[in-house]
């Protein structure tokens, strides 16, 4: 029985608290290792993309010569600058899945129009045409004399019918 008293032990290997605390610590290691293996990477395609720029540009090739866009995106800070809205930029046209051509301009075509009234300079223009027809239509604005409202109640009609039937 003297392995019983082995796991009342601190140090012992088969007690489940120290193989959790072995496995916890292979588990960093491990991603300790993989983030080192994708930061090899990343430096290798860095490299590559130099060789690349020094095999277009010559042996002479220093990174201050590339423009501004290369420059950005060696030091991988492009995609904070791709769509930049202060520069002027080329309008581009695509299509989207329906076939459609979508444009950017068509995005800021009432933009004025929405500013103006955010600042309250727009006056609204009523439109007289489309009011005078719905009232037409509803009735409104017109003063109707009490004898033709009655004759236009289609049971008053109908208990006038049965009046003269009874005379």
């Amino acid at each position: 029985m003297a392995g019983d008293l082995n796991l009342k032990k601190s140090w012992n290997p088969a007690l489940v608290k120290n193989q959790k605390r072995v496995w916890d610590q292979e588990q960093a290691k491990l991603e300790e290792l993989t983030k080192i293996n994708i930061k090899n990477e990343e430096f290798t395609k860095e490299q590559d993309y130099l060789n690349l720029l020094k095999f277009q540009y010559g042996n002479d090739f220093k990174v201050d010569q590339l423009n501004k866009s290369e420059k950005l995106k060696l030091n991988k800070l492009n995609w904070m600058y791709e769509d930049v809205p202060f520069e002027e930029q080329e309008e581009e046209e695509t299509k989207n899945d329906a076939g459609f051509i979508e444009s950017k301009e068509e995005f800021n075509e009432g933009k004025a129009k929405v500013e103006n009234l955010l600042k309250g300079n727009h006056t609204f223009k009523s439109k007289q045409n489309t009011n005078d027809r719905l009232n037409r239509i509803i009735g409104m604005g017109k003063t109707k004399s009490e004898p033709e409202s009655l004759s236009d109640d289609p049971l008053i009609r109908i208990k006038q019918q049965q009046q003269r039937q009874k005379q």
